[in-house]
């Protein structure tokens, strides 16, 4: 791998870092979240209204759970890794830039948590 490329690498991820730690994900999560909860929780109760009538008919005694608050957890994770080292030559006749070897590792993460009550 070529110094230029290396810059280039470590340069990209420095963006990608600085534009991650700006970003909120709060009101966006909120736009994307609430309306697939609500479906869920609306076709929970339907089903679960459903199960208690059916109940009702055999005399078993109805059970309603009622979902109060619903919170999502968020996690993104990053991490960057660089390394290099001079080398034994292969041959005699390797150059010093033979004998060099570097290397670099980016790693990301993303968890959604939600934990209904």
């Amino acid at each position: 791998m070529k110094a230029s490329q290396i810059l280039i690498a470590i340069a990209a991820f420095g963006l990608l870092a600085s534009m991650g730690c700006r970003s909120s994900y709060g009101p966006r999560s909120i736009v994307a979240d609430r309306l697939p909860y609500n479906q869920a929780i609306a076709t929970s109760w339907k089903e679960q209204t459903l199960l208690n009538i059916v109940k009702l008919r055999y005399m078993d005694t109805p059970f309603f759970i009622d979902v109060s608050q619903v919170t999502g957890g968020y996690t993104f994770q990053s991490g960057a890794t660089a390394n290099g080292g001079i080398f034994p030559p292969a041959s005699p006749a390797a150059s010093f830039s033979q004998q060099l070897g570097a290397g670099l590792n980016f790693q990301g993460g993303y968890q959604d948590r939600p934990t209904i009550s």
